[in-house]
């Protein structure tokens, strides 16, 4: 299940969105900004293995999509 419908509607509990973005701060990810819904803009972290760190985060189940936001490298 998706943390959003189409419509914008959230679909997960507070608790979720919490333990998550816990999870990500664990990760040494930095939030620039944290949005009503559960989603945050963040920075990955420049030292460790960033290709495993990315690979991790996109083969979560609560995440949906990790992207950059602006050119550059892909993963």
């Amino acid at each position: 299940m998706r943390g959003v419908d189409p419509q914008g509607r959230v679909l997960t509990t507070a608790e979720t969105v919490f333990r998550m973005k816990q999870f990500l701060k664990d990760q040494g990810i930095v939030f620039e900004v944290e949005y009503d819904l559960p989603a945050v803009a963040a920075r990955l972290p420049l030292a460790g293995n960033l290709d495993a760190l990315v690979r991790s985060l996109r083969a979560n189940p609560n995440i949906d999509y990790v992207e950059p936001i602006f050119p550059g490298v892909y993963y």
